[in-house]
């Protein structure tokens, strides 16, 4: 599953109280496997997966408020400088 499902805040308030607190966990990137037992978290992930969303794989945050700067950079040829042909560092054949 590449993509985790937002549920919908009306259907959040439709789920139970203890599958809507594991949604919200997980949501905020809280590993829920080492909260719980085990036979919690696989009922939670079942009552979790009709609505699109699997506990078991960590939530992808994603931040569409933030704006990638991206920069290029060329390189321009330089030539040698006066100096180096004047203390004789430049050999010229």
């Amino acid at each position: 599953m590449a993509a985790q499902a937002d549920i919908p805040s009306e259907e959040i308030l439709a789920l139970s109280r203890s599958l809507r607190s594991s949604y919200l966990l997980w949501k905020e990137g809280i590993n829920l496997r080492s909260m719980m037992s085990e036979t919690t978290f696989y009922r939670h992930r079942a009552g979790l997966l009709p609505s699109g969303v699997d506990i078991a794989l960590p939530c992808e945050k994603s931040d569409v408020n933030v704006v990638r700067m991206v920069r290029t950079i060329t390189g321009v040829p330089v030539g040698t400088p006066d100096w180096a042909y004047e203390q004789g560092l430049v050999f010229q054949p």
